[in-house]
C-alpha cells in the first residue's frame, strides 16, 4: 500500500497523505485494512485490489475527483507556527508565577527567605497550607507536601541546571496548595473587580473574564479555556480580546472609596448578548 502511495505522492506531492482514503479510487481502504487485520480475505486477494496502475490517466482522475480538497485539507503549517508563537508569547513566564506565589504565600502568613542567585528558601509551611495538602485526594493528585524547601526556583531552565533546587510551579504540591487556599479564602474577590491603568492610554472600560469548560460523558473536564471581553465605559462596543491583555496593564493603587462602581450582572448580560449576536 505504501509503495502505491509513494507512486501517487511523486505525482501529487506530500498532500496525498492528507487524503489517503480518497486517492485509491473506487477502493474502500478502511474495509481492505479491516479485512487484512481480521484475516477475512486472503492477503493475495487484497493485494490484487491495491495493484493499481499509476499512470497519467489515473492521476488525472484523482485530481478531478478531489477537486480542491488537496489544497483545502492539507495541514496549514503556517497557522500552526503562528499558534505556537502566540502560545510562547502568552505563556506564564517564571517572573509572574514567582510574583503570585510570594504575595499569596505571605498572605497565608508564610515566610520566605531570599537566597543568592535569585533562589528562595521556605523554612516552614503555614498551618493553613499544610491543612489543604493533608487531604487524601490532594495527595493522590499532587503528592506529599514537604515541611520545608531549602532551595526553590520558579524557572524550569534554572532548575534543570541546578539539581539541588526544587522547581515550583503549577502541578507542584506547594504551589497547588497555595492556589487552593487562595481560592477558598478569596473566591468572591474577583467579583468586586480590580482597577488597572493602561500605559498607552487607549483602554477606558471593563475587561470581563469567563472560564469555559467542556465535559465528557463521565462528568470529567475534557477541555478548559479562559475567555476575555473588553467593553468600553459606555457599553457600546464589546470585543473579544486575549486574556493576556492584562499583562500589558499596570496595577492601580486606588483607595476603596475611589473604586469604580459597576453592575456586574448588567455587564455580564451585555457581553452575553453581544456574543450571541456575533
Amino acid at each position: 500500500m505504501f509503495d502505491k502511495i509513494n507512486e501517487i505522492k511523486r505525482a501529487l506531492g506530500d498532500n496525498v497523505f492528507d487524503v489517503i482514503g480518497e486517492v485509491f479510487q473506487e477502493k474502500n481502504l478502511f474495509q481492505l485494512l479491516m479485512e487484512a487485520a481480521a484475516n477475512a480475505r486472503d492477503i493475495d486477494d487484497i493485494l490484487k485490489d491495491l495493484d493499481i496502475k499509476i499512470d497519467e490517466e489515473y492521476i488525472n482522475g484523482v485530481k478531478e475527483n478531489l477537486g480542491e480538497s488537496l489544497a483545502t485539507r492539507c495541514i496549514d503549517y503556517t497557522r500552526i507556527r503562528e499558534m505556537a508563537k502566540r502560545a510562547r508569547e502568552q505563556r506564564l513566564i517564571p517572573e509572574y508565577t514567582e510574583s503570585f506565589f510570594k504575595k499569596a504565600f505571605l498572605m497565608a502568613e508564610g515566610k520566605i527567605r531570599e537566597l543568592k542567585d535569585g533562589f528562595l528558601a521556605i523554612d516552614s509551611i503555614p498551618y493553613e497550607i499544610r491543612r489543604v495538602a493533608d487531604d487524601d485526594i490532594f495527595k493522590k493528585s499532587y503528592g506529599w507536601l514537604q515541611r520545608r524547601y531549602r532551595k526553590v526556583t520558579f524557572d524550569k531552565e534554572i532548575a534543570f541546571k541546578n539539581p539541588d533546587a526544587t522547581f515550583v510551579s503549577f502541578g507542584h504540591p506547594l504551589f497547588e496548595a497555595v492556589l487552593i487556599w487562595i481560592e477558598r479564602n478569596f473566591q468572591m474577590a474577583p467579583l468586586n473587580g480590580a482597577i488597572f491603568l493602561d500605559p498607552d492610554g487607549k483602554l477606558d472600560g471593563y475587561i470581563l473574564y469567563y472560564d469555559g469548560e467542556i465535559g465528557d460523558g463521565n462528568g470529567e473536564v475534557a477541555g478548559r479555556r479562559l475567555f476575555a471581553f473588553y467593553m468600553d465605559k459606555d457599553g457600546r462596543e464589546i470585543d473579544e480580546v486575549s486574556p493576556s491583555i492584562i499583562w500589558d496593564l499596570a496595577g492601580a493603587d486606588v483607595k476603596e472609596d475611589e473604586r469604580v462602581s459597576m453592575d456586574i450582572e448588567v455587564l455580564k448580560r451585555g457581553v452575553s448578548n453581544s456574543v450571541i449576536s456575533k
